[in-house]
């Protein structure tokens, strides 16, 4: 992101709700849904007054970026927004091509329904270290707080 800056490039990056260290409402009061994701997404670019951009999206951020472009595609964007590129990094917009982690594996199984309840702190801490590719530097801390 630094990089992009001080190329003179305006940079916005922002946490989709649920994930990371974002909020996180209940279920309840949001559904989590790529179409809510998305709508999200362009009212942070319209208040920030974004007109035009270069998209670079990560993880569930692929998804929601092609709801974004099938809108555009659509015309169903707003009239003072265009998407100029799309870049898709570690995303498994084909499931299956994608190569799955055994969670994600179980969470497409019969036993899908049942795996929030058998999530465990040490198993999800190794996974959120693995995926960062750092096997102990991130605090617990950090992790606790997601």
């Amino acid at each position: 992101i630094d990089s992009l800056s001080s190329g003179g490039l305006h940079v916005l990056a922002h946490d989709h709700l649920g994930f990371g260290f974002s909020s996180k409402p209940a279920p309840s009061e949001y559904s989590y849904s790529l179409i809510e994701q998305a709508d999200v997404a362009l009212e942070v670019w319209m208040r920030r007054g974004v007109r035009r951009a270069h998209l670079l999206c990560h993880d569930m951020g692929d998804s929601v970026c092609a709801e974004l472009l099938a809108r555009a595609v659509r015309g169903q964007l707003p009239a003072a927004f265009t998407i100029a590129s799309a870049t898709f990094t570690n995303g498994g917009m084909v499931v299956e091509l994608a190569n799955l982690r055994l969670g994600q594996q179980l969470l497409l199984s019969p036993l899908g329904p049942l795996m929030p309840g058998l999530s465990f702190r040490p198993i999800f801490a190794a996974q959120i270290r693995s995926i960062l590719g750092n096997a102990s530097g991130l605090p617990d801390s950090e992790i606790e707080a997601m």
